[in-house]
């Protein structure tokens, strides 16, 4: 045999550092993984559209959320302090943890996420509920007076509110009807003044209440005349989804409403550019008027 075939071993047990080392990054990476992989389900969304006669309207979709994890429960605990959108979507990893208006079609403003403190929680299990409230106020763009709501003023004193449903994020049927995902509503509440009201499909809290529409010839359109001013869906399919109401301004406010367009001309003007010239002008008619009259006196 060659000479390198006696050449003693090394018998040592090889160093324990590499393994180590394994050991540690696969515990941090379970352990991230554990983090970053929220445990959340989607229980539930309602969405609450609440309309104005200024034609604005305010949004608040409430968020039911199931968490089946402990570690979930505590990033749920720790994310109380964030008020944003972006956040909480982050977190859940729930595509639905969003606005279901399109921010395209109206301007979103005072967009704020409230976390209710956790409830109903199994701790042998390590599942809790929580409840995100996502509050907003929608009103018309710029490049679209339209909104949430068209505002059509077809004869003195009345206002006929169209809704747009073109503004709800919903997913939508290849005949363009909305579909609603199973655990979601939809809720529209109208001003209470609201009169001649017109819904299509029915609203799942009028079932039965049939004798509560009319149908009226003049204008080929039925409509509600119940006492009911928050109106829900929850039905999968909405075909056709339409919504209007009108509001029937009093004689004594549509005075008002006149002299104040009245008085606000009146200050647009004088405090304009040139209201200094018109006064100046004013006042110059005025004391001529004033010395013409005193030499006529003598």
């Amino acid at each position: 045999m060659a000479p390198s075939d006696y050449a003693p071993r090394d018998t040592r047990a090889p160093s324990s550092f590499p393994f180590r080392v394994f050991v540690l990054a696969a515990l941090a990476v379970l352990s991230f993984s554990a983090v970053s992989s929220a445990a959340f389900e989607l229980r539930s969304l309602n969405v609450s559209i609440t309309l104005n006669n200024d034609g604005s309207a305010h949004v608040g979709e409430s968020v039911l959320l199931f968490i089946t994890t402990n570690s979930s429960i505590v990033l749920y605990e720790q994310s109380s302090k964030y008020n944003d959108l972006s956040s909480w979507s982050t977190r859940t990893e729930i595509p639905d943890v969003s606005t279901h208006v399109d921010w395209g079609q109206v301007d979103i403003r005072n967009l704020q996420v409230n976390p209710e403190k956790k409830f109903n929680c199994n701790l042998p299990a390590n599942t809790c509920y929580g409840r995100l409230q996502i509050d907003y106020n929608i009103y018309p763009l710029p490049a679209n007076s339209t909104g949430a709501q068209m505002m059509v003023s077809y004869k003195p004193r009345t206002t006929k509110y169209i809704f747009q449903p073109g503004i709800l994020t919903f997913p939508h049927s290849n005949t363009g009807d909305i579909l609603l995902p199973s655990g979601v509503s939809l809720r529209i509440a109208v001003p209470e003044n609201a009169v001649r009201i017109s819904l299509s499909p029915m609203p799942s809290n009028l079932a039965g209440q049939d004798s509560a529409f009319k149908y009226d010839s003049s204008s080929n359109a039925t409509y509600y005349l119940g006492d009911q001013r928050v109106f829900v869906w929850t039905d999968p399919t909405l075909p056709k989804f339409s919504l209007s109401y009108e509001n029937e301004a009093t004689l004594e406010s549509e005075v008002l409403q006149f002299f104040a367009s009245i008085q606000a001309q009146v200050f647009s003007v004088v405090f304009s550019t040139d209201g200094a010239a018109y006064l100046l002008a004013v006042a110059i008619i005025l004391l001529s008027i004033f010395w013409l009259n005193s030499l006529g006196l003598k």
